[in-house]
């Protein structure tokens, strides 16, 4: 129960009291909900001071007068801001007081798995006091906070624990859509990986040539972005190329096909990666971004049916493919402030990858154990199959 005091006279209520805490932030935010078994007239008082506020504030003697206004309508904000409802609150026809919060859906922790959304509150006591062993504990607490793209909140009785607090959402996704020039303009502390092809000439409108993409891809013509595809963002700050194309030119007839990468250029395509990686991880450790994401629905890695103009899948070019699945998890590990052990070695009798280090040794598809995936490798089709406990967040992007 709780007590809410005002001029005009106090209301008592039954409430709920909890704290949100954001991943990451240092205090969280209390919040004081009123129960829905409360009785009518509770609502109805609440109602009736909400009129008598206004009325007072509304009152002409009131407002000649600015420092009865002015503590009149603070004690009438911090009176609405004591308590949020699941209900709207309606006085003469009019909602008073706005519902702030509803009934929801929730999921356990192993059914999230392989999903992810825009926000997530997580019910920490529901895992703290459970009785698991404490490494379990860890494990659904990450894949918990691991769901969300942008924002986690932590529901909790106490503060947040240590270990949680350290854990972040991965800040490395990939777009539901296509993103436009527009869009990425307008979003200038995430930084939008796109692909590219080395050519860097393809379609009609020029890129500013003092932009930082004219600067180090300066030609003899001018470089161009195209109407369509990721590449798009050609030229933007805050955009960086991944070339899984090798040439897109109209002149020399080296287009889509005749323009793709094959795992006999395996040189130049790591030398080109390799620079291009380089190239975000700086970006992203400048400091300027606060999420990278993947500008393209498809992704970088491509399964044969929807392998595009580059026809990046394993199927066609799999030396190439296995190369860039492993720089793409360096790259995550990167952003995501986790270690990344991992070496490669090329196989001298084939043109597969061989990985090794903290992950798998190979890059097949995960072997299932009571519902949970053991690897997060992609399969033979570059579909990703993972195991979230094994902190490696990649999702094949």
């Amino acid at each position: 129960m709780n007590t809410f005091n005002t001029r005009f006279g106090s209301v008592t209520a039954n409430v709920q009291n909890i704290v949100l805490n954001e991943i990451g932030a240092k205090t969280g935010h209390r919040v004081t909900i009123l129960a829905l078994d409360n009785e009518p007239s509770v609502y109805n008082q609440i109602a009736a001071i909400n009129k008598q506020f206004h009325a007072e504030l509304n009152n002409p003697a009131v407002k000649k007068d600015p420092y009865r206004f002015k503590k009149i309508a603070k004690e009438f904000a911090e009176f609405r801001s004591s308590f949020s409802s699941m209900k709207s609150i309606v006085e003469d026809r009019r909602t008073v007081v706005k519902k702030q919060f509803d009934f929801g859906y929730a999921l356990t922790v192993h059914k999230s798995q392989g999903s992810t959304y825009d926000q997530v509150m997580f019910h920490e006591p529901s895992v703290e006091n459970a009785k698991f062993l404490e490494s379990t504990k860890q494990q659904l607490k990450y894949v918990a906070v691991s769901r969300a793209r942008s924002k986690v909140f932590v529901l909790t009785d106490n503060e947040v624990q240590q270990e949680v607090k350290q854990l972040a959402a991965p800040k490395l996704t990939k777009t539901k859509t296509d993103v436009t020039r527009a869009q990425a303009m307008r979003n200038p502390k995430t930084l939008y990986i796109f692909t590219d092809n080395t050519n860097r000439t393809s379609g009609k409108t020029e890129i500013d040539p003092e932009s930082w993409y004219s600067q180090k891809y300066r030609k003899t013509v001018p470089l161009r972005y195209p109407s369509q595809t990721s590449a798009i963002l050609r030229g933007l700050d805050n955009a960086r190329p991944i070339s899984t194309q090798h040439w897109y030119d109209r002149a020399s007839g080296k287009t889509r096909d005749a323009g793709r990468w094959n795992d006999s250029d395996f040189a130049e395509f790591k030398k080109v990666i390799d620079e291009e990686v380089q190239d975000i991880k700086e970006a992203w450790d400048s400091g300027q971004y606060d999420n990278v994401v993947i500008a393209t629905p498809a992704g970088i890695l491509r399964t044969a049916q929807n392998a595009g103009i580059s026809g990046m899948s394993r199927d066609r070019v799999p030396k190439l493919f296995d190369y860039l699945h492993y720089k793409m998890k360096e790259l995550d590990a990167h952003i995501n402030g986790r270690q990344f052990n991992e070496t490669y070695e090329e196989k001298s009798q084939s043109n597969d990858l061989v990985i090794t280090g903290s992950a798998s040794t190979t890059a097949t598809k995960a072997k299932e154990v009571g519902g949970i995936d053991t690897l997060r490798h992609p399969d033979a089709n570059g579909m990703h199959f993972g195991n979230p406990f094994s902190h490696t967040n990649y999702q094949g992007v």
